[in-house]
């Protein structure tokens, strides 16, 4: 069954078959050359993956990121970010980056804040003389942050398949996340400096302050998700629907952009993307379960202990497969379908739960800038008009800088660990 699994698998991708029929389709090929095994335990398997808590945060978060982009949010954030940085050298691209960091506090998607941030700044940055090929690498890199920032759609799927905490595992993509922003923007000054790009004319202190208050409403919505979640005031799937009501009320009464027309678009846009996430999480499941049964993460522990039986060499492998596997796949199907094969060899070489999560979702997060599939660098480079192998040229050292902040982390878990051990140490263990 292990080999028609992966066969059908990598023949229906190649082919072009969205990754949820993928892996349903194959688990059932799998199944029926078996024999043993009655069909109807994948849409039994496919339906349970769905009757869960934890996953129910999915959707709310993605209506959270559409109410905010429609209502008014993400503009008001970045006027306050170029308040704040867009005096620098690279001032916009500073901005687009520090933006990209207070959205995808809400967000928890990639794709929703290289659309919502790279379709604000990326067009005015190319009026203002910067390398288009350049702008969309960047901005693409920063979006890619995202999944690693709480509140993380991936890291919400990841804890619900492990019996991890949510909150534990937000809390570990804080400094990470964190440190691959503050890379970007030394980067993205230094280049600047050489390029010629000047920043813009310094706000007064009167003008950042008016930013400011004008942007609290909207800097109040990571604190809410993530200070209710750590303070235990509501689970993570509590906090998404607290996050998609505050956004409502600030679009709809505070800032006044949001009318009761725009909200059938926002729930159209909402479901299409909490529809193509539930079928990758619920084929996903089926797909594990059959690699299961096949014993499949016990071959690859078993290949593993023939390589190296250094735990350090074991991470340097498991990253390089990760990086790799992140250019063909998307971040979020690539984790779905490797956490039955990444979790057991956690188990069995005793990594850290949560170190060993956020680090290998932190590799795989890489893959959504790198070439062919890199779909945070596809969505800048169409923004910016360009082509996916020009921003794919000027993408090598936004990729190192992550790459490197991966290194680091392995290294040093304590830049992961230590937050999440401060602030929820009954829940930083497997529960």
């Amino acid at each position: 069954m292990l080999t028609t699994l992966l066969l059908v698998f990598l023949v229906l991708l190649v082919a072009g078959v969205p990754v949820g029929f993928a892996m349903a389709v194959s688990a059932l090929m799998a199944l029926a050359a078996g024999g043993t095994i009655p069909l109807t335990i994948v849409p039994q398997t496919m339906a349970g993956a769905l009757d869960s808590f934890p996953i129910l945060a999915v959707p709310f978060f993605l209506l959270a990121g559409e109410l905010m982009e429609h209502g008014g949010l993400t503009t008001r954030l970045l006027r306050f970010s170029g308040c704040l940085v867009g005096h620098l050298k690279g001032g916009l691209m500073h901005m687009s980056i520090f933006g990209s960091l207070i959205f995808s506090g809400v967000s928890g998607s990639a794709v929703a804040d290289a659309s919502a941030i790279g379709s604000v700044t990326i067009k005015a940055m190319i009026r203002k003389g910067y390398d288009a090929a350049y702008v969309a690498a960047v901005q693409a890199a920063a979006a890619a942050v995202g999944p690693i920032f709480p509140p993380s759609i991936t890291m919400i799927v990841w804890a619900s398949m492990t019996s991890l905490s949510v909150g534990a595992m937000f809390l570990g993509g804080v400094v990470p996340g964190f440190l691959m922003y503050v890379g970007l923007m030394i980067y993205n000054h230094y280049h600047s400096v050489r390029a010629g790009y000047e920043g813009e004319a310094r706000a007064s202190l009167r003008e950042l302050l008016e930013s400011f208050v004008v942007a609290l409403p909207a800097l109040v919505m990571p604190i809410l998700i993530l200070g209710g979640i750590v303070g235990g005031i509501f689970t993570a799937t509590e906090a998404g629907c607290a996050a998609s009501v505050y956004a409502f009320i600030a679009g709809k009464w505070i800032y006044r952009d949001l009318a009761w027309r725009d909200l059938e678009q926002i729930f159209v846009r909402a479901a299409a993307s909490v529809s193509m996430v539930m079928l990758i999480v619920a084929a996903s499941t089926a797909f594990g379960w059959v690699l299961a049964i096949e014993e499949f993460p016990n071959l690859i522990v078993g290949l593993l202990l023939q390589l190296t039986s250094s735990t350090t060499g074991i991470v340097a492998i498991l990253m390089i497969f990760l990086l790799v596997i992140g250019c063909f796949i998307d971040v979020l199907p690539a984790a779905i379908i490797l956490i039955p094969v990444l979790d057991p060899i956690a188990a069995k070489y005793g990594f850290e739960p949560i170190h060993y999560a956020v680090l290998m979702l932190m590799t795989l997060t890489v893959g959504l800038i790198t070439p062919p599939v890199g779909v945070a660098l596809y969505i800048c480079s169409g923004i910016a008009g360009v082509s996916l192998t020009e921003a794919s040229r000027k993408v090598l050292i936004p990729t190192t800088i992550l790459v490197l902040v991966c290194v680091l982390c392995a290294l040093f878990p304590e830049l992961i660990t230590a937050v999440p051990k401060w602030l929820m140490p009954k829940a930083f263990a497997r529960g």
